[in-house]
Formats: structure tokens, C-alpha cells, sequence
């Protein structure tokens, strides 16, 4: 999650969509005064390397703790690490309320977007461990609520608030039309070209439509709980 004050835009970043990689690839565009959120241990060691920059202006101060502490604030602080503003994930009403209405109404909001049925089965294979990982029918039944997991991040009281919308599977082409609209930005789709994080956990030869056979209660969840994607995006599901 970036707000850029120097760019004048909110960057909502939701699950599985290349996020990680967007936000890395904003970086060098970013201010002084710019409130970018941390990456994973990995990705941020490398931006700072590369960039000289990372998180920055996202702790919360001894004021902000003692009007607001969090359960996610304590785990953070058992773990030795300082309490955030914001979160990577954090919802637009969260955003919103936070920044206040003068900024947010001035502000352009930027996320992304993906087809609900690739981004499901993302999650599925989305970090490995050596645990045996259950059936994807079973895995999808356990966590039926990441099915609309990102409809928090388009959406505030009901309202959808993005101002430009990025297709995964059109960004280097969305990304060109984005510096259009935000000048400061221009030369982002390059570098994101060379961004790569969070890859290769799918297998090469995976069939989604395969991964949905004989499934059709999760069929029918993901055109109900997936339904804005579906609709503005004309998405189904692929071979």
C-alpha cells in the first residue's frame, strides 16, 4: 500500500495480483514525504539495494499507540517489530478513514485486478511448505471467504472507489495508459518489467478449468461472490 503525496495517488494493494511487484516498481517515483508500506523480508532487502529506498513514514508514533492499540500492534511488538499506520493488505475504508476526506476525495486510487478463477487457484499454490498441501476442492471449502477477499479494496459503504483499475493480465498495456494519466509515474512499466516477485509457486503445465471439475458449488460461489469482476471485466473461466 503506497500513498504518494508527491503524485498525489493512494495505491490499494489486494491479494494476489502482482501487488508486490507494482509497489516495487513505484518506488523509485515516490517522495520524500510518501507513505509506503514494508514488503516481504526478501523483496524489501532488495529494493532498498536497489533503489535506496523502502518502507518509509509508516510507524506509528508513542501518540498513536496510546489512542490506538491493536491486537495486530501487540503481535507485532512480541515479534520485536514497531507497530504500523498502515498494513500491506489494509482495506479502502481503512484507508479512507484514516486519511481523512479531503485527501482521499483528492487523491487517485490505483489497484489491481484479476480473474477470480486464476487468483483463487494463485492462492491455493501461494507459498508451499512442506506440509501435504489438502485437495483444492477441500482447500477452497476451508477458506471460502478468499473468494471475495479483494472486494475490500474496491469498495467503500458499497461504493466502488478506483480511479484506474489495472488488469493482471493486461499490465504492461495498463500500465502505459496509467503514465499517461499520472505523469509522475512515467517510465513505470518499465521497471516493472524487471520485477518478478512471488512466481513459479503453480505448476507449468496447471489446467485451471481442470482444478474446477465436478465442482460446481465453487463454481457457483465465484460467479456469486466474484460477480463485480465478472461483470466489469467480462472474466470466466479459462481453459
Amino acid at each position: 500500500m503506497i500513498i504518494s503525496h508527491k503524485n498525489k495517488f493512494i495505491f490499494i494493494r489486494p491479494y494476489k495480483v502482482a501487488g508486490t511487484s507494482l509497489e516495487y516498481a513505484m518506488t523509485p517515483f515516490l517522495g520524500r514525504d510518501d507513505i509506503v508500506c514494508e514488503l516481504g523480508k526478501d523483496e524489501e532487502k532488495k529494493r532498498r539495494m536497489e533503489f535506496g529506498l523502502g518502507e518509509r513514514n509508516n510507524k506509528k508514533t508513542l501518540e498513536d499507540m496510546l489512542s490506538d492499540f491493536t491486537k495486530r500492534d501487540r503481535s507485532r511488538m512480541l515479534k520485536f517489530r514497531w507497530p504500523e499506520k498502515f498494513d500491506g493488505h489494509c482495506s479502502a475504508e481503512f484507508i479512507s478513514k484514516k486519511l481523512g476526506s479531503d485527501i482521499w476525495s483528492e487523491y487517485k486510487k490505483i489497484s489491481v485486478v484479476r480473474n477470480p478463477w486464476t487468483y483463487l487457484v494463485s492462492f491455493y499454490y501461494w507459498n508451499p511448505s512442506k506440509e501435504e498441501r489438502p485437495p483444492f476442492p477441500q482447500w477452497c471449502r476451508e477458506n471460502k471467504h478468499l473468494i471475495n477477499a479483494n472486494r475490500q479494496h474496491y469498495f467503500v459503504n458499497k461504493h466502488y472507489i478506483i480511479d484506474y483499475l489495472i488488469r493482471f493480465e493486461d499490465f504492461p498495456s495498463d500500465l502505459r495508459t496509467l503514465e499517461q494519466k499520472i505523469p509522475g509515474l512515467m517510465g513505470l512499466s518499465d521497471v516493472f518489467s524487471g520485477a518478478n516477485f512471488k512466481t513459479g509457486y503453480s505448476p507449468k503445465d496447471l489446467s485451471v478449468s481442470k482444478m474446477f471439475e465436478g465442482e460446481d458449488w465453487l463454481k457457483s460461489a465465484i460467479l456469486q461472490q466474484a460477480n463485480f469482476e465478472i461483470k466489469k471485466l467480462n472474466y470466466s473461466m479459462p481453459k
